[in-house]
């Protein structure tokens, strides 16, 4: 396809995107990985120190924002492990084109799955959990979903003519 040529496939990839664009959003998700990697290979748990405060925090306002008695430690463990991935999924789903942005939830699985093997075997302090690699690749597909939604919706504003902010 020549590039001022129009795709003749709705479904192609995403907008021709400047190359300020691709470093910042590369950028950003490397950013974000290196991120995950610190929490996630902390050689303590997160749980402990200064956070044990804050979690408790957390739940107390939960409580108080109308949260059922049943939204314990263990439920914010779940919901963290599903929003510490959205992140991710959408990130990395910003890189890649519409048709494969299925590798963004597989990247999610992958990634999780290493970690909590890393923290199984070399981590003494801390426990791999199938449950987070669950909750990881959840996150992360839920991210690349919204991330594609959001494209094809500005997609079909840029072909209907309708103005959307394009970041430049």
């Amino acid at each position: 396809m020549l590039e001022n040529e129009e795709p003749s496939d709705p479904s192609w990839a995403s907008p021709m995107k400047s190359h300020r664009r691709v470093v910042i959003e590369r950028s950003t998700f490397a950013g974000y990985f290196a991120l995950i990697l610190i929490v996630t290979m902390w050689p303590k748990p997160v749980t402990e120190g200064a956070s044990e405060v804050i979690i408790e925090e957390v739940l107390r306002a939960s409580r108080e924002a109308g949260a059922p008695e049943s939204f314990n430690f263990n439920a914010l463990q779940l919901a963290a492990n599903v929003a510490m991935f959205v992140p991710f999924g959408a990130l990395l789903a910003m890189t890649l084109t519409r048709k494969v942005f299925w590798i963004a939830t597989v990247s999610s699985f992958l990634l999780s799955s290493s970690i909590e093997a890393i923290q199984q075997v070399f981590l003494p302090e801390r426990q791999g959990d199938p449950w987070d690699v669950l909750m990881n690749t959840m996150g992360g597909a839920i991210g690349a979903t919204v991330t594609v939604l959001i494209r094809m919706r500005t997609q079909r504003n840029v072909s209907k003519g309708v103005a959307t902010f394009q970041g430049r």
